[in-house]
């Protein structure tokens, strides 16, 4: 694969990104001495292939995708334009939020993307959603626009060859940037913010809501029993948070890295790495090891590879680290970018849930925050996500790319 190192997008990311600072080793917050500078320190667990798949529709960031009867769905997402001209691709980046849902077959990627009927309710960014069997279940999301945050949920599946969305019962709460995942045909919810656009705006999750913060709810839904709706359970113990990685394992749910909301004692987003692990069965959570490098913004849901290593894909780096004490800390380690100097991350970080420990994968071809992915067997599908442009194979992509990446894995040890 020929990837360009030239990006040919410039941002302007602001204050954040003069906060992010390069500390060589820190005191975690498990109280142990971190000593881990880089993604290259950490053992490889995985090797990962990549290649391009069909250029999408459009560009666009923060869609929700899963596999749906052997077909790759994306709904919803962002687009905030292009930044400057691609030849060709001008039609590509109209600026909005979308409710827009495409479908690609896997079998017959050749046949390209196909549009399916659109996500009922607002357009909307930064819903929430897992597959479980053939349909994919989708919740949340936040706009511009009153409400600003929903809490409408809708599921997607094909009967008798024909596309169709039902609608769910509603979360108890808005919610968006939640992390999900399933157990069996169980959906679990668990943090998640609240965006306000009132006294300048914001993201909270450390705001209360049902005798608990927003980023520390969790909460389960039954695809069997849908008419019971969703009920509470209790609580993480950690860092409110939101933008997390959530997987399941072995009937357990995993809660990694995100970044906790403004509404904090620093009054700005601030990446979170106190890790949790929740067992269903005795109510009870259980605290990991913490992130080794401070790191977030990962995606959720269908992202655990031989029912063992949970995927950390890309993301950011806040200016600080936000604590279970509900104060700031340091922040430490050293993320790997694809296009130095920027914001957004390329590392892929990988936990091993048998031995509690963490790893890396090989990094994406560019630096990505919060592309919609899902992983079925060893393929790693990417759609979208919030780049600084980049250019892959010689085709040139905006800030919210019209890109489908494929990863092929490969276990390090195999």
């Amino acid at each position: 694969m020929n990837i360009s190192r030239a990006c040919f997008c410039r941002l302007v990311i602001g204050p954040l990104a003069a906060a992010l600072s390069v500390v060589q080793s820190s005191v975690a917050l498990s109280g142990e001495l971190s000593t881990t500078p880089s993604a290259a320190t950490l053992p490889k667990m995985i090797n990962i292939r990549w290649h391009r798949g069909p250029d999408l529709p459009q560009g666009f960031q923060d869609s929700e995708c899963g596999i749906v009867d052997g077909t790759l769905i994306t709904t919803a997402g962002f687009c905030q334009g292009l930044a400057m001209p691609i030849p060709g691709k001008e039609s590509k980046y109209p600026r909005g939020f979308l409710k827009k849902t495409w479908g690609l077959t896997l079998t017959d990627r050749d046949a390209g993307w196909q549009r399916l009927p659109d996500l009922p309710g607002d357009a909307r960014q930064e819903l929430f959603g897992v597959s479980v069997g053939d349909k994919l279940y989708v919740w949340g999301g936040f706009s511009y626009e009153a409400p600003y945050t929903y809490k409408d949920g809708y599921c997607l599946s094909r009967q008798n060859s024909q596309w169709r969305w039902e609608k769910m019962p509603d979360l108890p709460f808005a919610l968006c940037s939640s992390g999900i995942a399933a157990i069996g045909g169980k959906i679990f919810v668990m943090g998640g913010m609240r965006y306000f656009a009132d006294n300048g705006g914001g993201y909270h999750c450390n705001t209360p809501d049902q005798g608990a913060p927003i980023g520390s709810q969790l909460m389960v839904f039954d695809t069997v029993r849908p008419g019971d709706g969703w009920k509470i359970l209790p609580h993480c113990p950690g860092t409110p948070r939101a933008v997390h990685a959530m997987a399941a394992v072995d009937g357990k749910l995993y809660i990694i890295g995100g970044a906790n909301g403004t509404d904090n004692a620093s009054k700005n987003l601030c990446t979170v790495v106190d890790n949790w692990r929740f067992d269903p069965s005795i109510q009870k959570w259980d605290r990991l090891a913490d992130t080794p490098i401070a790191s977030g913004n990962f995606p959720a849901g269908n992202i655990v590879f031989k029912d063992r290593y949970v995927l950390l894909i890309g993301g950011a780096q806040y200016g600080r680290v936000m604590g279970p004490d509900g104060q700031p800390h340091p922040i430490y380690g050293n993320t790997y970018k694809h296009y130095p100097n920027k914001w957004y991350n390329s590392d892929i970080f990988v936990y091993d849930t048998h031995t509690d420990t963490f790893g890396s994968a090989t990094p994406m071809p560019l630096n990505n925050n919060l592309p919609a992915v899902v992983l079925k067997s060893n393929q790693l599908h990417l759609i979208g996500g919030e780049t600084h442009g980049c250019a892959i194979d010689g085709e040139l992509y905006g800030q919210h790319p019209d890109l489908y990446l494929i990863g092929d894995l490969k276990a390090a040890s195999d």
